[in-house]
């Protein structure tokens, strides 16, 4: 069962998962942004285990908004499933920001007031996610193969 902030959720909330099954496989277009900011470089992760790239600093205005449009329709606490919607934020990321948005939240603030002002851009950044979500999905297969077959031939040379 879906989870949800409010308790609404709409019957255009499976974008996502259309959105994914219909972008073609070599999707990697990841210059989309509404706004007119530039979009922060990405980095490797600092962990010893092949990750994609991650942005590190500032959350950009989409990815706040990405975040809200997660947070309404899983609910709190529902991360992994929210980082579909985030895929160059990784789930320690993800849950720090929803610490501070939660604490604005239970202060009174609407915090869901970004997502309301930009709901018409909602449909472009999730098509957006899942270009750049299917991209780095790819990328970590073929980079899992290579590995792969790199350590067969090293226990072959042994």
């Amino acid at each position: 069962p879906e989870h949800s902030i409010e308790g609404n959720t709409s019957s255009s909330i499976d974008k996502m998962a259309m959105v994914a099954s219909i972008v073609p496989q070599n999707a990697a277009d990841t210059g989309y942004h509404h706004d007119s900011s530039p979009q922060q470089p990405l980095t490797r992760s600092p962990s010893a285990s092949p990750t994609p790239m991650q942005r590190t600093g500032r959350w950009t205005p989409d990815e706040k908004i990405l975040f809200l449009y997660g947070l309404k329709r899983f609910g709190k606490g529902r991360w992994k499933k929210m980082s579909v919607y985030l895929p160059h934020r990784s789930l320690v990321q993800i849950k720090s920001h929803a610490q501070k948005v939660l604490k604005r939240l239970e202060a009174g603030e609407n915090v869901f007031r970004r997502l309301e002002e930009n709901y018409n851009v909602i449909d472009s950044l999730i098509a957006q996610a899942a270009k750049q979500h299917q991209a780095l999905t790819q990328q970590l297969t073929r980079n899992n193969s290579k590995n792969a077959a790199a350590a067969r031939r090293d226990q072959r040379a042994l």
